[in-house]
């Protein structure tokens, strides 16, 4: 199992050598509800040397992306649908990207993260902003690595549904991002 503080505590040191490689997964309600948030998360990223590739759905609105400074990968991302050679081909991609580390900014883009975390055989974490996405992420086939809710409600229920253990569950508080 890959151990989530030594990527954290590594990325002090791949700063300067802009090796921090990671895909953010990202469903197109979050898309729209999260988008002005993001942007300002991606900038700040993109200058500690945090390299970043936005895997969305198809139907993600091109203007949620304009001054991200991201590349961006379009994927069907409907759970009920995921041709596996399309979902392999997504994951080679992502590889040759040099990408280490998935994060689904949300529960919905989860399931495709797991998917993805299994195939490239790399950790990832999932943003969990609602009550009753524990359900969801724990119907994943792959837990993530680490579970990052939005607050304390989030938390206990993240914890009430099993759906990781406790100590992989961090509260980060919307807006932390301004700080």
């Amino acid at each position: 199992m890959i151990n989530m503080n030594e990527i954290f505590e590594n990325a002090a040191q791949m700063r300067n050598a802009r090796s921090m490689h990671t895909a953010w997964a990202i469903s197109e309600d979050a898309c729209l509800r999260l988008g002005r948030m993001l942007g300002p998360l991606a900038v700040g990223l993109a200058d500690e040397g945090v390299l970043l590739v936005c895997v969305c759905g198809q139907n993600a609105p091109e203007a949620a992306f304009a001054d991200w400074p991201i590349d961006v990968v379009r994927f069907c991302m409907r759970r009920w649908f995921r041709p596996a050679r399309a979902i392999t081909e997504l994951a080679e991609s992502l590889k040759e990207r040099g990408v280490r580390l998935l994060h689904a900014l949300d529960a919905d883009a989860g399931h495709t993260t797991s998917i993805l975390a299994e195939k490239m055989n790399c950790p990832h974490i999932v943003s969990s902003y609602s009550l009753g996405d524990g359900r969801i992420i724990g119907s994943f086939g792959v837990r993530p690595e680490m579970v990052l809710a939005a607050g304390q409600a989030l938390r206990d229920d993240l914890v009430e549904n099993y759906c990781i253990s406790t100590e992989r569950i961090r509260i980060v508080r919307p807006a932390v991002y301004q700080v």
